[in-house]
């Protein structure tokens, strides 16, 4: 049986479409399956294919000029919606499994977003741009493969990107970027391959730059980044560490770099040009450095079990090392 769910507007709308060019391709297999698709303007394209399932749903909205969307959909219970206001944006949606779920907002002009998920009850959710500030050139990758993974990506402003990937159950990573702030250009990078693992980012200004690599089980990062061209870099390999970066200012540098399980990584950057290295082998480490000023540097080193560091740096051209090992 296949079902196409059109109003009576979305018809009339249909066949306006048609004389302004636009393109709709519908194409469903299975029971209980139901598709929507409204276009307002001109030269969009939408594409939607929904094979042996049951209770899938599949929405798209396109207002604007030269915008494109895909949504394939191949097993159980999936769902997935499409709003694209403005001009040239794509979105591509490909789920594969049972109580998939996803969901594309973009509001602005050249944004590109591509959700996939292959698995149980995933959920992934891209939303560029806003009522006041939209997003012009941003990019968006998101890909989970496992069960019960969330990933949420927000952003505003210009030319923004992310990439997230999770891999196995219970992730969640969220990236959020020039949200009610002017700017743009900032990158995220998100993998997260384990059990029960927490990413968060938060970037505003412009040219910030930050990386989270998880591998294990119930480890937690975080990257807080306000001003310009910050950079951090966060990998944990273990269970249970805790990685927080907080930048406050411009072009600061954070590298966290945690192996083993138990580990605790803490940084703070008030000013400009601030360096903060901190790598941990072992378990039960604890680092904690703030930074105050400018041009300020610190090199944490903690190898074996249960060492502890705490550095708080205030002025200009400080300088700090500690190593420590058992």
């Amino acid at each position: 049986m296949k079902k196409v769910v059109l109003s009576a507007a979305a018809l009339f709308c249909g066949m306006v479409l048609v004389a302004q060019q636009n393109e709709s391709q519908i194409n469903q297999h299975g029971t209980d399956q139901g598709a929507i698709v409204v276009q307002l303007g001109q030269l969009n394209k939408s594409d939607i294919v929904q094979r042996q399932g049951e209770a899938s749903d599949a929405n798209i909205l396109q207002v604007g000029t030269s915008n494109s969307s895909k949504v394939l959909q191949v097993q159980n219970r999936d769902y997935a919606g499409v709003i694209q206001i403005g001009e040239s944006n794509k979105s591509d949606i490909n789920q594969i499994g049972m109580d998939n779920r996803g969901y594309v907002v973009q509001l602005g002009s050249r944004n590109f977003t591509d959700i996939e998920q292959v698995g149980l009850n995933n959920q992934a959710t891209s939303l560029q741009g806003g009522l006041f500030i939209q997003s012009y050139d941003g990019v968006v990758w998101q890909k989970q493969t496992g069960q019960h993974n969330v990933l949420e990506a927000e952003m505003q402003g210009n030319s923004n990107y992310v990439k997230q990937v999770q891999n196995l159950r219970y992730n969640v990573a969220s990236s959020e970027q020039n949200l009610w702030s002017w700017g743009g250009y900032n990158e995220v990078f998100q993998d997260q391959e384990g059990r029960y693992n927490n990413a968060s980012v938060v970037q505003n200004m412009s040219y910030n730059y930050a990386s989270q690599l998880q591998l294990g089980d119930e480890n937690e990062a975080s990257i807080d980044q306000y001003g310009d061209e910050n950079y951090a870099v966060q990998v944990q390999n273990g269970n249970l560490n805790t990685a927080i970066a907080e930048q406050y200012g411009d072009n600061n540098l954070i590298t966290h770099y945690q192996f083993g399980d138990a580990n605790h990584a803490h940084s703070v950057q008030n000013g400009s040009f601030n360096s903060s290295s901190i790598y941990q082998s072992g378990s039960n480490h604890f680092a904690v450095d703030t930074q105050n000023g400018t041009y300020n540097s610190t090199n944490v080193s903690q190898f074996g079990n249960g060492h502890m560091s705490t550095i708080l740096q205030n002025g200009s051209a400080n300088t700090a090392i500690v190593s420590q090992m058992n």
